[in-house]
């Protein structure tokens, strides 16, 4: 999947409907963390709940489990509102999985005060972080969103 997307991202993003975008953006949330997750770092255990609870999303988004999926959005959300200010700024982290972790969770919130953090991640050196926030944008379906 991820090398599907870094060839694909940056033109044709933009052209897909919301749910494959959403399905992506959890997606290279997952494998990015998966792959990378034997490096030792010094994040808080809360992007690893939040990473386990995007995982779970992400499987009953894929086995269309409409009720399950609803409550780990519910899950994610209070998760995300109860430490927001961590989650944004974990955007700003040293630590690569932390940004993936915050961008591709931070839309679950849908707190408008996010868009101007993920807008910003649209321009992190990484891609999973700038593809995840483009899927927390495009979750939170906001119509202020630019």
């Amino acid at each position: 999947m991820r090398m599907f997307l870094a060839g694909h991202t940056r033109v044709q993003l933009r052209h897909w409907p919301a749910n494959l975008l959403a399905m992506l953006g959890i997606s290279v949330l997952c494998v990015s963390c998966m792959t990378q997750s034997k490096i030792p770092d010094k994040r808080d255990p809360i992007y690893d709940e939040a990473m386990r609870l995007a995982a779970r999303w992400e499987q009953c988004f894929r086995e269309q489990q409409s009720i399950q999926m609803a409550e780990v959005e519910e899950g994610l959300c209070g998760m995300i509102r109860g430490d927001f200010q961590k989650f944004t700024d974990g955007l700003a982290s040293s630590e690569n999985l932390t940004r993936i972790c915050s961008a591709g969770t931070l839309g679950f919130s849908k707190d408008p005060r996010a868009i101007p953090y993920l807008i910003a991640s649209l321009n992190d050196p990484l891609e999973e972080v700038r593809t995840n926030a483009l899927f927390s944008l495009a979750f939170m379906k906001d119509p202020s969103t630019p």
